[in-house]
């Protein structure tokens, strides 16, 4: 009469029907985990980042945002209007950040599939990803070299949307 349950990646008997529990390590949700890791990162549904895509999209050719399938880092300007406080999870009065690094949440799918253990590092791994993206778009703004060949150097292929800014 009992069925199992998964709780955390490990395995508990329950009543009822074949459940998952979405809690985190020691109480903690993956979002206060991210947002406590980077005040400015956030998890967002996945229609949120459609929509700044959608939108938005002028951004990535102008060079004022980086935009991947599971991450955008934006300018918080570029964003007003488009994503609100509440979508943010920010008060009304609260003070925004100048970048957001904002991070799709995992699917259901995944959320049902993967462990908290495996669940955790794809969300390590995706907001090292968009911290490294935040860096290279600030560079980018103060109209520093992206990269270099590691002698100084820019290298003009991979720096070709600088050379695109000078002309």
């Amino acid at each position: 009469m009992t069925e199992n349950m998964k709780t955390n990646g490990q395995t508990h008997g329950g009543l009822g029907g074949h459940e998952t529990v979405n809690e985190s390590l020691f109480g903690y949700t993956d979002a206060s985990v991210i947002e406590s890791a980077c005040p400015n990162a956030r998890l967002l549904p996945e229609r949120i980042l459609r929509r700044i895509a959608r939108e938005r999209l002028n951004l990535i050719d102008q060079g004022r945002m980086i935009l991947h399938d599971d991450i955008a880092v934006v300018l918080d300007s570029d964003i007003v209007g488009l994503i609100d406080n509440s979508e943010l999870g920010l008060e009304p009065t609260a003070i925004r950040p100048h970048f957001w690094i904002l991070i799709r949440k995992l699917s259901d799918r995944e959320q049902g599939v993967w462990d908290t253990a495996r669940r955790r590092r794809e969300l390590w791994r995706r907001l090292f990803h968009g911290m490294v993206d935040e860096w290279l778009l600030k560079r980018r703004l103060a109209g520093h070299p992206v990269m270099d060949r590691g002698d100084g150097r820019v290298d003009p292929q991979r720096n070709s949307d600088r050379a695109i800014q000078r002309r």
